[in-house]
């Protein structure tokens, strides 16, 4: 069987999938620059799995070739919501991606199965969104069998972006929209997603196809804070916050706290849409369709 290698692998969807394929017999190596938490056994439970595990940034020229010699599939799930001082979207979502492509392309990869995401068009004000455009483009371009899925807001219990949201929830005496608040988003659970990814390998009818990832039901972001409020048990009023006030709090308090969850990145995608097509979704893939209300009951506090 094929090796598979898979990017990103210690990532929240990357630790979905690496089981599910090895549920599957598949071959499996992962590529992940690695935890600095020295408590974190993820590297060695994979390895004893049976996962051949590269520690390396994508971007390192010499990893990247460790990591793609003798692979003939490359599930790519690299991607960021929010920036740092030596990591930006250009940075991994552009030109990570290309090095990617070129070395895979260089040493006989067939097969490209490219994570974007809902919201992705180079017109977005949003750089995230418009950085996964030109990623999809760039795919698109390979010449590799390439299949693009586009998962929305990608939810689980242990979400770190999810739980950012309860956080600022739970903290504030309103529940904080930005701007307007009637943006909406189709939450699909990250199993969900997971299951799409290892169905469409040899799924010759995803080849050359891009695919929207969506969940049962959608919402405007106002009514999707509402739920998380509701949850908690807190009955709050919805306080609608421009984003360029958004903004400029969340700057405010970052220099007191660096780990605020409010800043820039994170209002942009606050204030943007992420609905997609759910048709083409249904009809090719076989999905649970956990919805976002069962997760909320199981979140701790």
């Amino acid at each position: 069987m094929a090796l598979i290698l898979v990017t990103g692998g210690t990532g929240f969807v990357g630790s979905r999938v690496i089981p599910a394929l090895l549920e599957e017999g598949y071959q499996v190596r992962m590529m992940s620059r690695g935890n600095v938490d020295w408590t974190d056994t993820t590297m060695a439970e994979l390895k004893r799995a049976g996962v051949d595990v590269i520690v390396g940034d994508v971007r390192d020229p010499r990893k990247l070739l460790e990591a793609v010699d003798g692979a003939k599939i490359i599930i790519n799930l690299i991607g960021i919501t929010q920036q740092t001082s030596d990591t930006t979207f250009e940075d991994i979502h552009v030109e990570a991606l290309k090095g990617l492509i070129e070395v895979g392309q260089k040493y006989g990869v067939e097969r490209f199965i490219h994570v974007s995401c809902l919201g992705a068009s180079q017109y977005s004000e949003n750089v995230c969104f418009k950085t996964k455009a030109q990623g999809e483009e760039i795919v698109k371009a390979s010449k590799f069998i390439w299949t693009i899925l586009r998962p929305s807001l990608t939810f689980a219990e242990d979400s770190i972006f999810l739980n950012k949201l309860v956080n600022i929830v739970k903290a504030s005496p309103v529940i904080p929209v930005v701007d307007s608040g009637l943006n909406r988003l189709s939450p699909i659970y990250v199993d969900d997603v997971a299951d799409c990814i290892v169905q469409s390998i040899y799924n010759k009818h995803t080849a050359e196809q891009t695919y929207d990832l969506v969940g049962p039901n959608s919402y405007s972001i106002s009514e999707f804070l509402q739920l998380i409020a509701q949850a908690k048990g807190k009955n709050k009023p919805v306080l609608h916050v421009p984003s360029s006030m958004a903004k400029a709090l969340g700057n405010l308090v970052t220099k007191v706290k660096p780990d605020n969850p409010l800043n820039n990145d994170l209002v942009n995608l606050l204030k943007a849409d992420s609905v997609g097509d759910k048709d083409a979704m249904l009809a090719t893939f076989a999905v649970k369709w956990k919805t976002f209300e069962e997760c909320l009951t199981n979140l701790e506090d």
